[in-house]
């Protein structure tokens, strides 16, 4: 086989365009869920989520506590870096936060991923990292995304369509609270590979053209 030079990678990252398919999507069915499974609504709303709130990761989001909220403004501590970052409650935040309100009544915690006091929280959090990466790629089947959704996912495209935007490398990096940013440029990059592959072999059709 000869080496072309451009290799389907797994994408790590949708486009701005799947995440209002996804927001149309999920409104929809959420209006019928009374014959559609309820766990796969919950499942884009903790995406949509961790998409809304800067890329944030599931393991942060699963341990988010009712307290953790404040004058509008979301406060917590990075459970990879241990960073501490503030997250402004924009509308898209606040009904995702009302969505699940009536499931955590008697619970601290913002959302129902850790609601049983006599078992680890931790063990929690794995079962529903778990299930929610199987979940996402039945939505991804169910919402006609041409590609599997996961839990990295949200975090990727939200650092990809960031960049996209030209928004800053440092700016980004505090969004997603990298310790540096030569972190976030690290984490950007397999994003660019094929793109920048492609671009290439367009400069060479361009030489060939010209000679």
């Amino acid at each position: 086989m000869v080496y072309t030079g451009i290799q389907p990678t797994r994408k790590k990252a949708i486009e701005a365009k799947d995440i209002r398919q996804l927001e149309r999507w999920v409104k929809k069915e959420e209006l019928r869920k009374k014959v559609f499974p309820e766990p796969l609504v919950s499942s884009v709303y903790y995406f949509l989520f961790c998409f809304y709130a800067r890329g944030m990761s599931y393991v942060d989001m699963a341990y988010l506590k009712k307290s953790d909220i404040r004058n509008g403004v979301l406060r917590y501590r990075r459970k990879k870096t241990g960073q501490y970052l503030e997250i402004r409650i924009i509308r898209e935040l606040q009904e995702i936060i009302d969505f699940f309100s009536s499931r955590v009544v008697d619970s601290p915690y913002l959302f129902p991923i850790i609601h049983r006091k006599n078992k680890s929280g931790r063990l929690q959090y794995e079962s529903g990292l778990r299930l929610q990466n199987k979940r996402l790629k039945e939505i991804s089947r169910e919402a006609g995304l041409d590609y599997p959704l996961s839990t990295h996912v949200a975090r990727h495209t939200w650092a990809t369509i960031a960049k996209k935007e030209h928004i800053p490398l440092s700016v980004i990096s505090e969004g997603l609270g990298h310790t540096s940013p030569k972190t976030t440029a690290i984490y950007l990059a397999s994003f660019d590979n094929n793109t920048l592959d492609q671009a290439n072999v367009k400069v060479i059709k361009a030489i060939k053209r010209a000679g």
